[in-house]
């Protein structure tokens, strides 16, 4: 069994317009800039990188799914919002790596003594080490038919994706 290093799930980071529309809006302490995409990371917007202090005191208002990172210290597990999703999905696209291992690329980078896992459980150091991925389509399994980051889609799920209605047809 996995050792799970916080309780609660809190957001690795917060989108700029999620940050916009925050109560807590108190500026751009510090942002994380990836291949094009601008981040708050929780630890800026928190003010903390105790991940205790976040998992009991940061919350998403919706979020889509709550999900689990490998670390050598753990579980790390995180909420992400649809906004998050898609920044994670494009990330994912770009590297040529699977959703999850984008969202491992950014955990590293938020939190970058955690030591944090790709999915072929190794230390996630930089972009060009991740596996790469060729697979099925990411965005149609993970945003289409929500599942969580951490579930690899089957070899069966098409690369372009599940249709959206689909019939059957034959005698039972």
């Amino acid at each position: 069994m996995t050792a799970l290093i916080n309780i609660h799930p809190f957001p690795l980071f917060i989108t700029v317009d999620e940050m916009w529309k925050s109560a807590d809006w108190g500026g751009f302490h510090d942002t994380l800039e990836i291949r094009g995409e601008t981040l708050v990371p929780v630890t800026a917007f928190a003010e903390s990188s105790d991940i205790h202090y976040l998992s009991e005191n940061v919350r998403l208002d919706h979020h889509v799914h709550t999900d689990g990172l490998a670390t050598a210290k753990g579980l790390l597990v995180w909420e992400y919002s649809a906004e998050q999703l898609d920044v994670v999905l494009r990330l994912a696209e770009v590297y040529g790596v699977r959703a999850v291992d984008a969202a491992a690329l950014i955990a590293h980078k938020v939190f970058p003594d955690l030591g944090v896992l790709d999915s072929e459980q190794n230390p996630v150091t930089r972009a060009r080490a991740l596996p790469k991925f060729d697979g099925p389509n990411q965005a149609s399994f993970h945003r289409e038919h929500d599942f969580p980051l951490s579930v690899p889609a089957p070899t069966w799920f098409p690369k372009s994706g599940m249709p959206k209605k689909i019939v059957f047809s034959g005698r039972y």
